[in-house]
């Protein structure tokens, strides 16, 4: 792919980002992308074109700075994940109220929205909630979130609705981060957990339905 000259992703290379796109089911994009302005400029025009389901974090969100309106002009389906630094940027400034945070997130950009921390919210933009009573201390360790979108990215591409694939990727994103703790206590890294989800994801097929 073609680049910039500080090694990021070039706007120049979204013909070829499109095309590997169109032969997907979902695309998880933000993490590692940095806030380039040339690379900025790509994240939006992938966003505005892409029409398969997709989990924005990151610097995919940073890109929208300031601007989360314009989140709304896309084709596809999103889910947006942002921690609270990322949704201050996204929105303007803090919401003490993360449950009020979400929703207005989700309205504003008429997408899915999980904010990310203690008790991690997801929310619709008419308004439904779910609070997730999963999760641990340790995912607050640096890349437990890109696990998070790389979970929710994959329920998407197996055509789980946005709403129930956000839930669904937190809850087992969080009983993964608690297999996580109890087995390797605060010297957990983001690959830990990440190879925890399919035990996560055996320990929810077992409970009662």
């Amino acid at each position: 792919l073609e680049e910039t000259e500080e090694g990021t992703v070039a706007p120049a290379a979204l013909d070829a980002v499109q095309a590997a796109v169109r032969d997907a089911d979902a695309l998880a994009l933000g993490p590692g992308m940095t806030t380039n302005a040339d690379t900025r400029t790509l994240i939006r025009s992938l966003v505005r074109e892409c029409a398969v389901p997709f989990v924005l974090d990151a610097d995919g969100l940073n890109a929208y700075a300031g601007e989360v309106d314009a989140l709304s002009d896309r084709k596809g389906d999103a889910v947006l994940t942002p921690h609270l630094g990322e949704f201050s940027r996204l929105m303007g400034g803090r919401d003490d109220d993360r449950l009020a945070a979400a929703r207005r997130l989700a309205g504003r950009a008429d997408a899915v929205a999980l904010l990310k921390g203690s008790r991690t919210v997801v929310a619709t933009p008419n308004g439904g909630a779910r609070i997730n009573p999963t999760g641990s201390s340790v995912l607050a360790t640096a890349g437990t979130g890109d696990v998070l979108t790389g979970a929710i990215g994959g329920l998407l591409a197996r055509g789980v609705d946005p709403f129930a694939a956000a839930w669904s990727g937190a809850y087992l994103h969080g009983l993964a981060g608690m297999a996580a703790g109890r087995a390797l206590g605060e010297g957990t890294v983001a690959g830990d957990v990440a190879e925890r989800l399919p035990e996560a994801i055996e320990t929810a097929r077992a409970y009662p339905r």
